[in-house]
């Protein structure tokens, strides 16, 4: 399966058809595509961009550990649609990386 910026957005905003939610795409240094989805009105947008947007746009390569290089103590892996519905209603910025789980 082919795991598409696209496509992932799109089955999250299915699961949280609100105007609320926000996605916004990037290319980090290193060339990779990611995006964030988040709800505009709950989500520290100051943190999403000092903690997430900038240490992945800073990067020079490509990144090897998300997970490790985002300075975020609330970052873990989501498994699903559902759960990432629940963390984004929750004030969670959702960080999708082209091509990757």
């Amino acid at each position: 399966m082919k795991y598409t910026l696209k496509g992932r957005i799109a089955a999250i905003r299915r699961k949280m058809p609100s105007d609320d939610v926000i996605d916004y795409t990037f290319l980090s240094g290193g060339g990779e595509a990611f995006a964030l989805v988040y709800a505009d009105t709950i989500a520290d947008k100051t943190a999403v961009g000092e903690l997430i947007v900038k240490p992945l746009r800073e990067l020079k390569e490509k990144c090897a550990d998300v997970e490790a290089l985002i300075a975020c103590p609330q970052v873990k892996p989501c498994p699903d649609y559902d759960e990432a519905a629940k963390l984004i209603a929750e004030g969670c910025a959702i960080v999708i990386c082209e091509g990757k789980e």
